[in-house]
């Protein structure tokens, strides 16, 4: 991937110099070359059939997953202020599952892992700028479609946002990356509703879900009506949206889904 030019940042809605943000940080196991495919898109019917779309892409990214999707300014702030507490928890998470001493403990499908001094609050905001930079996907504006989060991205010690949004991590044990913005689930069947003309996922508003996982750790965003269908799924996510009120460090034992991804791209299905 080439030097980042100019255009709109993600999270002021400025049109800056843009830097290369790594999704996820790249502290957190992702500073190695990655080779992206771009896989079609297709609803559950076409799992074992050709699927509509544009065809297989694949390109080699030798910076790590990520984009032009910050300015410099952006990047700074959230990787200095958010970033660093990310990183401590997704290392605290990858040694006690991956570690000989670790201390995570399978239960019901679910990996029970302690997290020691931890600032929830600053891991959710990392988590919501993550969301922000792989909103360009869908080719979209997410200052501008969600000023709300944006504002609170913005203002460090901001504890919330105006509007209805939650977020959810899981565990990824295996299968592939996946990157998913802005589609609509319905309750009966996860598919994508409606297409552009150049193929990517019209943003429907406030009930559209997106879904990103990479390495190990996977992660939700709903916003509406979404909301309701991500927290009665059978997976149990793991549901951070409170995070926002934990502003100090604490010590705290998670439950995380195991749950292993794979193509074609559509949010909540996994394999069995």
């Amino acid at each position: 991937m080439g030097k980042c030019g100019e255009g709109y940042c993600q999270i002021c809605g400025e049109y800056k110099k843009l830097s290369f943000e790594h999704v996820p940080p790249r502290s957190a196991y992702n500073d190695t070359p990655v080779a992206a495919v771009q896989m079609p898109i297709g609803s559950v019917e076409s799992l074992s059939s050709d699927l509509d779309g544009p065809p297989m892409t694949m390109y080699l990214n030798k910076k790590g997953a990520g984009a032009c999707t910050l300015c410099i300014d952006c990047n700074n702030l959230t990787g200095g202020s958010y970033g660093r507490y990310f990183v401590s928890a997704a290392k605290q998470i990858h040694d006690a599952v991956y570690s000989k001493s670790g201390s995570a403990v399978p239960k019901d499908n679910h990996l029970q892992i302690p997290l020691h001094d931890i600032v929830p609050a600053r891991i959710l905001k990392q988590v919501v700028a993550m969301f922000a930079s792989i909103y360009s996907s869908s080719g979209n504006l997410f200052a501008e479609n969600h000023r709300e989060l944006s504002d609170y991205l913005l203002n460090v010690n901001a504890r919330g946002w105006a509007g209805e949004h939650a977020f959810f991590m899981y565990f990824q044990k295996a299968g592939y990356a996946r990157l998913i913005s802005n589609v609509y689930v319905t309750r009966e069947e996860p598919s994508l509703e409606l297409l552009n003309k150049s193929g990517s996922v019209i943003d429907l508003g406030r009930d559209t879900i997106s879904e990103f996982a990479f390495g190990f750790l996977g992660y939700i965003w709903a916003h509406g009506e979404s909301i309701d269908i991500v927290r009665s799924s059978s997976h149990s996510f793991l549901d951070i949206t409170d995070w926002r009120k934990e502003q100090e460090k604490r010590d705290l034992i998670i439950s995380l889904p195991a749950l292993t991804t794979f193509p074609p791209q559509i949010p909540l299905t996994y394999a069995q």
